[in-house]
């Protein structure tokens, strides 16, 4: 029972957390942040804990695949949604794309190593390539409503409790692949954008969406990284490496963006 009020208070601080940065910052970097191995830590380090780390481990593989699956999911809706779709609609294809990906999940792991790993790679680099070719406009937050706010209070606080809980609670049934997938579903990203989309409006979901993929590329590392070393260093040190590893991660992913930038606006100030 204590376990449980733990992995509740966690995760729904965390998303909490997330959307505050997202309405101070911007869509972008909620979306970033959102990619960091938030959901995936907590279920990885309570999965160590209740059936053992080489469990956990077994999970960890699985799980960089959900990455993809997860990218999946943010790239479809942020497709729909920017295509002028509803945010009914667009929830519906994300999680179409989510599970259409999670399928073919055992076919990839039968494949001999280290293919599973190189496809993972190349797959989860590729989505955030292709989100970032996205077009999206210019678009002003809804107004929001004091009944909007509580509403989206009761949703953060929710959707992404449910979804940890879930898998740590169903994990025996589950087995190492499922709890693998599962644990690395984008609890907090779904929880977002459905947040997102009710306060400040689909459009503004749909920008929070594109950034994802980038950002999870952080959380791909972090589950290598902890797949490696769990067994090795215990489950508590490869957490706290892995975790290290995805922020560095994410640290490159915003110095190429600002070199990107940079180096537009001299091609334009000469062009000019």
């Amino acid at each position: 029972m204590t376990i449980t009020v733990i992995k509740i208070l966690v995760i729904v601080g965390l998303t909490h957390g997330l959307r505050w940065l997202s309405q101070k910052a911007g869509p972008r970097w909620g979306g970033l942040m959102a990619g960091l191995p938030s959901t995936s830590a907590v279920v990885l380090f309570f999965l160590a804990c209740e059936n053992g780390e080489e469990y956990a481990t077994r999970a960890a593989d699985s799980g960089a695949i959900g990455l993809c699956a997860g990218s999946a999911l943010a790239l479809a809706f942020s497709w729909a949604a920017s295509n002028g779709r509803s945010m009914a609609f667009a929830l519906a294809a994300a999680g179409a794309s989510f599970v259409g990906v999670a399928v073919v999940t055992p076919l990839i792991l039968s494949l001999a190593a280290p293919l599973p790993l190189l496809l993972v790679i190349c797959a989860c680099c590729l989505l955030a390539a292709i989100a970032q070719c996205i077009p999206t406009s210019a678009c002003t937050p809804a107004t929001r409503s004091r009944q909007r706010t509580w509403l989206g209070m009761i949703l953060r606080s929710i959707i992404p409790a449910v979804c940890v809980v879930s898998v740590t609670i169903l994990s025996q049934r589950l087995g190492t692949i499922g709890t693998g997938l599962l644990g690395t579903f984008p609890c907090m990203l779904t929880s977002m954008i459905v947040l997102t989309s009710l306060e400040d409006g689909v459009p503004v979901a749909s920008k929070l969406a594109q950034a994802f993929p980038m950002g999870q590329l952080a959380t791909l590392s972090f589950v290598i990284l902890f797949g490696q070393l769990c067994p090795l260093v215990g489950a508590k040190a490869a957490l706290l490496l892995g975790y290290i590893a995805a922020l560095m991660t994410l640290g490159i992913i915003e110095w190429v963006n600002r070199t990107q930038l940079i180096f537009h606006r001299k091609e334009v100030s000469v062009a000019a």
